[in-house]
């Protein structure tokens, strides 16, 4: 039994599972590439530096079907990739209700549709302009205190 605690509490072990808690930081609502602002709910060990709780982060927003991706670029200034998920069911991002899916549907469509570049094809450029427009139009308020753990991508 000994040997079992001694393993658990080694610092291989502790790092492998160290998890990022963070809360959003005031109830926001965010379009595509706008900033979510969060704070660390405890002090996180980040690519060897110690991070001290309710240091604030930011991650930018991009959505998939039912769900509002972040991605976390830095901390302090530290360069870092992390994503996201949400600590109620585990599933990257936050949940959005299921009216959001169509819209959220479109922009990836949409950017799907940013990647095609066909010669002689102008129609192309007119439906990207329509998915364009509907993009902007997608908003998500997240509540305060939202909590979500942070997980390299």
């Amino acid at each position: 039994m000994n040997n079992y605690f001694t393993l658990l509490n080694s610092s291989v072990i502790g790092e492998a599972y160290n998890m990022i808690y963070v809360r959003v930081d005031g109830t926001q609502t965010v379009k595509t590439n706008f900033r979510l602002q969060m704070r660390l709910e405890k002090e996180a060990l980040i690519d060897g530096q110690r991070i001290p709780r309710n240091t604030p982060l930011y991650g930018f927003i991009s959505f998939k079907p039912n769900r509002v991706a972040i991605n976390i670029e830095n901390i302090n200034h530290l360069p870092t990739k992390l994503k996201a998920f949400d600590l109620q069911d585990g599933s990257e991002g936050v949940y959005a209700e299921n009216s959001f899916r169509a819209e959220a549907t479109q922009e990836v469509i949409g950017d799907v549709i940013d990647d095609i570049n066909i010669a002689g094809m102008p129609q192309v450029s007119g439906i990207r302009k329509i998915f364009q427009r509907n993009n902007r139009n997608i908003k998500v308020t997240v509540t305060d205190n939202y909590k979500l753990i942070l997980k390299s991508q």
